[in-house]
């Protein structure tokens, strides 16, 4: 894990890896969803997203349009 990387979610569904030293954007992506919260997976290699619709989607680092996984355990789909 890198302690100058901050991840940030907003409510419109972008997500923005921000380092801290440089104080630039490393990576975006953008979710279809709008965001209720994120959090990073533990080894630091992908990060969680709840929606506001109940889905849950995991994201990896590398760059790429969609989240590798998508679940909807609270979800009317």
């Amino acid at each position: 894990m890198d302690n100058s990387a901050l991840l940030i979610g907003f409510e419109s569904g972008q997500i923005v890896l921000w380092n801290l030293r440089t104080k630039k954007a490393e990576l975006r992506w953008q979710s279809a969803e709008a965001l209720r919260s994120i959090t990073w997976h533990y080894e630091g290699k992908q990060f969680i997203c709840a929606h506001v619709d109940g889905t849950l989607t995991t994201w990896n680092l590398r760059p790429q349009e969609k989240p590798s996984t998508i679940v909807a355990p609270h979800c009317k789909r």
